[in-house]
């Protein structure tokens, strides 16, 4: 064993030393304590006795403890975030830092950026410089990377999960050197920018780079066009244009990764830059070494979007050995390359990208080559046959099935590479990405040389023939999107399971009759469950936008209703309660499908309008009644005018459910139904009007208000005069800015309400 282990390092002793990195930098933030001093002269110790007597195993020993004493001096203070996430109510604090990422605008005006902190100070006196990083949010001005702003505002430390079966994001935000706390202003005068940062520079001229290459590659196409939005998506890693159709199919065939920019577009750009600079006569030395140039300049106009700037250094390591003449190996390649990229940044290790990136290349370098000899072995003709003698026309099959056959195994050796950890934190199996690899990846290449030739020709100015380029890509691209389509099709081919990191999880002490999660945007999505059904019978009223569904209502459903829906209510046509509906129509059957007023029916969701007096039976004891709009409701400005009211019964008590109706529903509802008792009001916040009459409460005499809470925009905030007018009336109220989401159900002969965030819990007695 220590001759074959010694022959393994030998052949690639920088794959050993990546994982004796990781080993080191894991072990680092785990917290052991060892002073710094120690570990680097140990690691100076080690490595130099490793040089001097040549044993490969003390160099890997000596780059863990090298990389553990690293870690440790990169990774942030355990006790400074610690003390940010102890801030759960909302505290005045002043930030100065620098902008290292935009994020996509949000709904209602709001948009966000994550902010590098240099100094950040409380109104309690604690200030925290350096070592985290801040996500600023509201309605900021035009903000660039690289930027140095100052921001004051009402700040929040990372909340600990606020739903049930929603994924923990403390550990990784600290681990991967995310976001660790909140800082939300509520206007553009409470961001001052202070000038950019040389980084910052580079960055704008790779903006503003990406964005001549992107009207460059749709020069001559139709602007509006989904198969250009999927051009630039594929070309230059711009996904905000891309449907959600478009987008569910290629997660349900396992192409999503030709969105991302990364390996597999760093590596075509690559060979097909080699192509044009073999064709123009340069030799092979100096057009790797501009290659290498090109993949970091690739790199660099996407945005260096981690991906890529891993696939870019790979690409250099892995080509620089040709550059020196030495033959470079994959797995020695993809060591280096990790190596590089965790001492530049301790806490890429972390990072889901970064684990999948090299889980694919270790698979390729430790399958695909014992595969391919197994199928050349099967497709070659008989040894014992002269070459000569083979036909010519049997040589061009034997080339291009071997052609194929090295697609399939470097597809299956990926499979095999990402499908664990696609399991291990999504709960995301996708066979048939074993076969839609192979036709997704060959088209891509041909869409990517074709996007690299218009680009050079528009460079050179060459418009017509870079025209000329973008009208030949387009039918390529819509190919793809087809060939996306057919396999996300195959029974069998995507299906969702519990992710593996949650199979140890403890079980939920109690399953809820009914839950209203706390999504972030206005009324949280609500699911009704009736009691005994083990799953069956769920309904569901709104689903949250899209990253909200994602995030606090899928894991959900994936738990307690894995045999679907049995009806979706959509009560109206805001995003931030139905932007999800495509995912979760491709995630659960759901047996009907019901939609208030302000739904146009051919928007894909096949919902039938509801009206006053609709009933549904859920189960033996749980019906579901619509109170409001009435039959013949005039259409109306507002989509929350419009919005589905339900009366929600368990057994004797009732709930009910207004959305994000305001003063006029209520109204309506006083005057039409004022015998109207329930023993719990969910509401959400109305856009534009007044809602929470207090003659409302005093009509429907609820024990409980569940009711949203925003900061920003100052109408989603619950009002103080109706906090007063609850608490004079005797009416507890779920904030759920402090309770996260309320889960009921009954126990005995009363209902309990619990605050999943803060474990306030009320019980309402029968007949109070």
């Amino acid at each position: 064993m220590p001759d074959l282990l010694s022959r393994i390092l030998r052949r690639d002793p920088l794959f050993f030393f990546a994982w004796a990195a990781l080993a080191g930098i894991v072990v680092a933030f785990a917290g052991v304590p060892v002073p710094l001093g120690v570990v680097f002269g140990a690691s100076g110790v080690l490595l130099l006795a490793a040089w001097i007597r040549g044993w490969s195993a003390l160099g890997v020993i000596g780059v863990a403890v090298l990389f553990f004493g690293w870690a440790d001096y990169r990774r942030c203070d355990a006790e400074i975030v610690a003390k940010l996430w102890s801030y759960q109510e909302a505290q005045l604090a002043e930030l100065e830092g620098t902008v290292v990422e935009t994020l996509d605008e949000a709904e209602r005006g709001v948009s966000a950026v994550t902010v590098k902190v240099r100094r950040l100070s409380l109104a309690d006196g604690t200030e925290i410089r350096e070592g985290v990083r801040c996500k600023v949010t509201g309605p900021l001005p035009a903000v660039h990377l690289g930027e140095r702003v100052r921001a004051k505002g009402m700040l929040k430390g990372l909340s600990p999960p606020r739903n049930p079966a929603e994924r923990g994001r403390r550990g990784y935000a600290r681990t991967a050197n995310q976001a660790v706390a909140e800082l939300q202003v509520v206007s553009k005068q409470r961001l001052r920018r202070d000038g950019v940062e040389w980084q910052g520079r580079v960055l704008e001229f790779a903006e503003a780079a990406r964005e001549s290459l992107s009207r460059t590659i749709s020069n001559g196409l139709p602007v509006e066009s989904e198969e250009v939005a999927l051009l630039k998506a594929m070309v230059l890693g711009v996904t905000a244009d891309i449907s959600p159709e478009s987008e569910e199919a290629f997660r349900r065939s396992g192409g999503m990764h030709i969105f991302s920019v990364s390996g597999l577009h760093v590596g075509i750009f690559g060979s097909v830059a080699w192509l044009i600079l073999r064709a123009v006569g340069i030799s092979r030395r100096p057009a790797i070494a501009v290659i290498v140039v090109l993949g970091g300049a690739y790199a660099l106009v996407t945005g260096l979007q981690s991906p890529a700037v891993r696939a870019a250094i790979m690409l250099g390591v892995f080509l620089g050995g040709f550059v020196i003449r030495r033959q470079p190996r994959l797995l020695n390649s993809a060591g280096l390359a990790a190596v590089v990229i965790l001492a530049f940044d301790p806490h890429q290790a972390f990072s889901i990208g970064f684990q999948l990136s090299f889980a694919v290349l270790v698979a390729i370098g430790l399958l695909d080559g014992p595969m391919r000899a197994m199928t050349r072995r099967w497709l070659s003709p008989d040894p014992f046959i002269p070459s000569a003698m083979v036909p010519g026309w049997r040589r061009r099959v034997q080339a291009g099935a071997q052609y194929f056959a090295d697609i399939v195994t470097v597809s299956v050796a990926a499979f095999a590479g990402s499908g664990l950890l696609l399991w291990w934190y999504f709960g995301t199996v996708t066979p048939a990405g074993l076969i839609a690899n192979c036709a997704l990846i060959p088209l891509s290449w041909f869409v990517m040389a074709l996007a690299t030739l218009s680009m050079l020709s528009g460079a050179c100015g060459l418009g017509l023939l870079s025209i000329v380029c973008n009208r030949i890509n387009l039918p390529m691209v819509a190919l793809v999107k087809q060939a996306a389509g057919l396999f996300a099709a195959l029974p069998g081919g995507h299906f969702e399971v519990a992710p593996a990191s949650e199979l140890w999880a403890a079980p939920d002490e109690r399953v809820a009759e009914m839950v209203v999660f706390d999504s972030g945007l206005g009324c949280g999505p609500q699911v009704v469950r009736p009691a005994g059904n083990d799953g069956d019978g769920v309904w569901m009223i709104d689903c949250g936008d899209e990253a909200g569904y994602a995030r606090t209502v899928r894991p959900w459903l994936r738990r307690h209703a894995r045999r679907g829906l049995e009806g979706l209510i959509l009560t109206h046509a805001d995003k931030a309660h139905v932007g999800g509906a495509g995912r979760l129509l491709g995630d659960l059957a759901i047996r009907r499908r019901f939609a208030g007023g302000g739904f146009e029916l051919q928007d894909g969701t096949g919902a039938e309008l509801v009206r006053a007096g609709t009933r549904w039976q859920a189960g033996p004891e749980t019906s579901i009644e619509v109170v409001f709009p009435p039959e013949g409701l005039p259409a109306q400005s507002r989509s929350d005018d419009e919005c589905v009211v339900l009366l929600i019964s368990l057994g004797p008590w009732r709930v009910l459910s207004m959305a994000d109706s305001g003063f006029k529903t209520e109204k309506w509802i006083l005057q039409h139904r004022p015998d109207l008792r329930a023993d719990v009001v969910v509401m959400g916040r109305h856009g534009s009007d007044f809602c929470g009459l207090p003659e409302f409460f005093r009509g429907v005499a609820p024990r409980a208000v569940i009711a949203t809470s925003s900061m920003f925009p100052a109408i989603e905030a619950i009002p103080e005069v109706m906090r007063n007018e609850l608490r004079k009336a005797g009416i507890a109220l779920f904030d759920q800015e402090r309770t996260g989401a309320v889960e009921i159900w009954r126990e005995e002969h009363s209902l309990v309400l619990r605050g999943f965030l803060d474990e306030f819990v009320l019980r309402i007695d029968p007949g109070y």
